[in-house]
């Protein structure tokens, strides 16, 4: 109590009587370590290190004990005690490790890094929720107690040797995780002792453990440095983040070919390792994110911008991998539907007289669709790529469709008819498959619903018009205009083709002239005519009455329809489905706004690949695709990659996409996609 009021009377004197008795004290206690280890001698070398931390534990302990209650608690004695421990601990360090540079062993040098973090823990729990009062005599105020770097910061110089080390470690890991015993490890839910959320069921336990280490290291070494180091850090875990894309998830990822070859049983596991890929890529997008933030937080300001370029590399890669995942699941489906299209072909169509109820096709479709996607609802872990799948999905009925039913031209009324009734069972299964999900909302959306009548619409169209009897031809021409709603002729040509007034090209290359210009002329009357009725309406302020419609020039998924040639081989395959099997051709990432929703673009109605028997040579590009077959068996030859890509990797490759294959109108736009919905 004596030396407790003494040290009162002191601060009452002045700073220096205050820090004269602080410094006696101090240095009293500590003269002990400093005679022992010196730098210079064998006590004070970095295998001695740990005993250097012992001993201040013990004089730590033996102040808390007798002398921390005999001073005011605002002399902080205990952690003036640990400070200029600190201080000339560093010092002697880093004389130690000027001498020893040369010839520094690297598990000597990381087992001193080791004790000393350790060392700085035991500090910093120590002094857990404790302040500091500093400018006593001015402004008072606190600030918080921090070991951290107080002595590690002496081997930042050498963390390139710890860098070494731990990418070694984790190059070993990536050992374990290769193990075919390990490899498809996954958390399916069934541990009750592992952390579950939405995004870490069904995933490989490897990525999850990748992480763990990448976040350890990164918590050890932020301790260390903000510098360089940190940037050295992040381009190991880049480098193995890349590894585990190449070497684990990709391949465990079906061929597209193995597909056409499997059996039943082995084609039901494509889902499973599809979806498992999927979410594992995911979560690894997800976590790359948070950890970029992480680092950037961390790191000075000035390599901020280069970890961000890193990563922003390796997302890429992973956001590539889920496209393809989606894009398998969708032509597993394909394959499943195979069987039901050509049951479509092969029906007694010419001999069909009347409609009476949908066509038993249909529901085979619904069946196939249905099984699938139970599946791969309960697989997917987050919805947003549910919706992107059903999105590609709705595409592949739209198409496939389409296709077939051009194959069967020419298609008379009573045809019409029946595949307008066919259309409209596959477009209520396609609405109500929300309901085989678990949480029907989230899937369930005026947009689903909006894509898929905008969808399959423009098949309803030409049905709509095919219905109408050709003759007289100027009432089938204004209906044209009205339900189409292009003012493009060779649109309407096709139109002619499919209904089989016209020969396609395939059927007479040198069909009569005279007869396109007869039709030609009709047109353009009835095109003035439609026009003019539209502008009188308009000047006048009133309603058509009929409900007439302005014209565009030409709509696009007729443009680009094909009708006179179909490719037997990817004929039941959208555009950009053909594309993700044989070229690196781009879509819209599922962190865009067209995968929040639905987007509201139209099928991708694209030139099919012609057939290669033919003459035709206006569409030789599109050709080389179905061409694509390398010597190997493989289309392409090469595996998909970039399918999602930077915003300016996407447009320009589908600038060159479009002048080689007349995509859809919509693609050509692709780069609104990237927009945020306001």
């Amino acid at each position: 109590m004596e030396l407790l009021n003494a040290c009162k009377i002191l601060d009452l004197l002045g700073n220096s009587y205050h820090d004269k008795l602080l410094n006696w004290f101090i240095n009293n206690q500590l003269k002990e370590i400093q005679s022992i280890f010196k730098s210079t001698e064998e006590a004070g070398s970095l295998e001695n290190l740990s005993r250097r931390y012992i001993f201040f534990r013990r004089v730590f302990k033996n102040v808390e004990l007798r002398y921390s209650s005999k001073f005011p608690s605002e002399w902080n004695i205990l952690y003036q005690l640990s400070d200029r421990f600190c201080y000339f601990t560093k010092q002697d360090l880093k004389e130690v490790l000027q001498k020893e540079s040369k010839n520094i062993n690297v598990n000597l040098l990381l087992n001193s890094l080791s004790e000393t973090l350790e060392f700085e823990n035991f500090l910093n729990m120590k002094f857990k929720f404790k302040n500091i009062l500093v400018n006593k005599n001015i402004n008072q105020e606190k600030k918080e107690i921090n070991f951290d770097k107080q002595i590690s910061s002496v081997f930042e110089p050498y963390l390139n040797v710890w860098l070494d080390h731990q990418e070694k470690i984790i190059n070993d890991k990536f050992l374990e995780f290769l193990n075919p015993s390990k490899l498809l490890e996954n958390n399916d839910g069934s541990d009750e002792h592992h952390e579950q959320d939405e995004n870490s069921l069904n995933i490989l336990t490897s990525s999850a453990d990748l992480f763990r280490i990448y976040r350890s290291l990164l918590s050890q070494l932020s301790k260390l440095s903000t510098g360089e180091p940190l940037l050295k850090l992040s381009a190991i875990f880049v480098k193995y983040l890349n590894k585990y894309h190449d070497l684990i998830l990709k391949p465990i990822i079906p061929d597209f070919k193995t597909i056409k070859n499997n059996n039943e049983e082995e084609n039901q596991q494509v889902l499973t390792y599809a979806c498992l890929v999927l979410n594992t890529a995911d979560y690894c997008s997800l976590t790359i994110s948070q950890l970029q933030e992480r680092l950037t937080s961390l790191i000075n300001e000035k390599f901020s911008s280069k970890v961000e370029q890193n990563f922003s590399k390796v997302k890429e890669v992973f956001m590539q991998l889920i496209n393809e995942c989606l894009n398998l699941l969708v032509f597993k489906i394909s394959e499943d539907l195979s069987l039901q299209w050509r049951t479509m072909i092969n029906l007694n169509w010419k001999n069909l007289n009347s409609v009476e109820d949908s066509s038993s096709y249909t529901s085979d479709i619904s069946k196939t669709i249905n099984s699938n996607c139970i599946v791969i609802f309960e697989k997917i872990n987050r919805v947003i790529y549910t919706k992107n799948f059903m999105n590609k999905l709705v595409e592949l009925i739209s198409y496939s469709f389409l296709i077939n039913m051009i194959k069967l031209k020419p298609i008379n009324e009573v045809m019409s008819e029946q595949f307008l009734l066919d259309i409209q069972v596959l477009k209520k299964n396609l609405i109500n498959l929300p309901e085989l999900y678990k949480q029907q909302e989230e899937l369930s959306s005026k947009a689903y619903i909006r894509f898929i009548n905008q969808s399959l619409g423009n098949i309803e169209n030409i049905l709509k018009l095919l219905l109408i009897q050709f003759k007289p031809i100027d009432n089938f021409v204004m209906n044209y205009f009205f339900i189409i709603g292009d003012r493009n002729f060779n649109n309407f040509i096709k139109i002619l083709k499919i209904k089989g007034i016209l020969p396609t090209s395939a059927q007479n290359i040198n069909f009569n002239r005279v007869e396109l210009s007869k039709y030609s002329k009709t047109f353009e009357e009835k095109l003035t005519k439609y026009e003019d009725n539209l502008i009188d309406a308009d000047d006048n302020n009133i309603s058509t009455g009929n409900g007439n419609k302005s014209l565009v020039g030409s709509l696009k998924f007729l443009e680009n329809l094909n009708v006179d040639q179909i490719d037997y081989n990817y004929d039941n395959y959208p555009p950009w489905l053909i594309n993700s099997k044989t070229s690196t051709n781009s879509v819209a990432s599922p962190n865009s706004p067209a995968l929040k929703g639905f987007p509201s673009i139209s099928i991708p109605f694209g030139n099919t690949p012609s057939n290669n028997n033919s003459n035709n040579n206006n569409n030789n590009n599109t050709s080389n695709n179905s061409n694509s077959t390398t010597a190997n068996g493989q289309n392409g030859g090469e595996p998909i990659k970039n399918l999602i890509t930077r915003k300016d990797a996407v447009e320009k490759n589908l600038a060159k996409t479009i002048d080689n294959m007349k995509f859809n109108d919509n693609f050509k736009n692709f780069g609104k996609f990237f927009k945020r919905n306001d």
